[in-house]
């Protein structure tokens, strides 16, 4: 995307480009792209420098949600690999291919998202006030970031409108639920419709796979495997409509990390049918048999999948019991 164009100069983008902000002679121009990881459609705001109020930065919490998050998945998917090393016999090239193909890639993956979150520093919200409305800035997400933008901005505000009075400076709160706009802010965090069906699969998957890989039972595998299944779109949904929409941190983080978990089960079920498949071939030519493989997957026919399932389980009942308590907590704000 270029910095430049006609008298614009780029001023931030969102991620993956959806949103921009660019400055123009007289104006803002709000380019607020709506979409899935690319821009669906796009929409140009402009904000006329005379018009502006007020802007408002305020800090959030998210860099430490976001850190813990990403730290987790350092020390699981890192145990996972040590494990899955130490476990292994000598000269066996299984448990490397299983390495390579799942938690090395994911490992490394939270390591820099991890690294990242530390680099960015403190996530934070932008809102900017006209006569006529209060709209976010949604690429301003790194208060850092944000302060050097609205910075940039002051001098040019304070020349259109050099007749009014100074702009008034109010001092920066680090903890945003003490300032007073915060609970006006809760009960406008929306909630997407299909995150509380999804939290509550997963939650029923999660206990449904502790189940099974203490107690042999293909019906308990069957409804397992289509809990998966159907929580792929609930969550896909989801998660775009929190894109979209202004939602609360803790639920967006908790659907983020529900489709992980989603496509880290998949790729361990994966591994398993290979694995499954090169004792049995018969595997291959009927599911039923694959279901019934998986069934008997416990601590003494399979340590390395067995110990794989217990984590992912594990994570899928928490992150449950999280976005259930996430969704909850918003919707009573919201009433209050």
């Amino acid at each position: 995307m270029k910095k430049q164009f006609g008298g614009y100069q780029r001023l931030a983008r969102g991620v993956f480009g959806c949103s921009s902000l660019w400055r123009g002679e007289d104006h803002l121009l709000y380019v607020r792209g709506n979409g899935f990881l690319i821009p669906f459609s796009e929409e140009y705001l402009r904000i006329r420098y005379a018009d502006i109020q007020s802007l408002v930065i305020v800090g959030t919490s998210g860099r430490l949600l976001s850190g813990v998050l990403y730290g987790l998945g350092v020390l699981l998917f890192g145990g996972l690999c040590g494990l899955t090393m130490y476990l292994r016999e000598p000269g066996e090239m299984g448990a490397l291919v299983l390495i390579l193909l799942f938690p090395l890639p994911v490992l490394l993956l939270s390591l820099v998202l991890f690294v990242r979150t530390l680099l960015l520093g403190q996530r934070c919200v932008v809102e900017v006030q006209t006569s006529l409305k209060k709209e976010r800035l949604r690429m301003l997400t790194r208060l850092s970031f944000a302060r050097g933008v609205l910075n940039s901005l002051e001098e040019k505000i304070q020349q259109t409108q050099g007749d009014l009075p100074e702009i008034e400076r109010v001092p920066f709160q680090e903890n945003a639920d003490k300032l007073e706009r915060d609970q006006s802010n809760e009960r406008r965090l929306s909630i997407p419709a299909s995150a509380l069906p999804a939290f509550s699969a997963s939650l029923i998957m999660g206990s449904l796979m502790l189940v099974q890989l203490h107690l042999e039972s293909a019906a308990i595998a069957w409804t397992t495997q289509l809990l998966g299944v159907l929580l792929v779109p609930l969550a896909l949904f989801a998660l775009a409509s929190s894109v979209r929409q202004l939602t609360a941190d803790g639920v967006r983080f908790a659907l983020w990390g529900l489709i992980a978990s989603l496509f880290a089960i998949a790729g361990g079920g994966l591994v398993f049918l290979i694995a499954t498949a090169v004792k049995n071939p018969a595997i291959i030519d009927s599911i039923t048999v694959y279901i019934k493989a998986f069934a008997r997957v416990d601590s003494q026919t399979s340590l390395g999948f067995y110990l794989y399932f217990l984590i992912m389980a594990v994570a899928m009942f928490m992150l449950g019991v999280v976005g259930l308590i996430q969704v909850v907590l918003r919707k009573n704000l919201s009433k209050e």
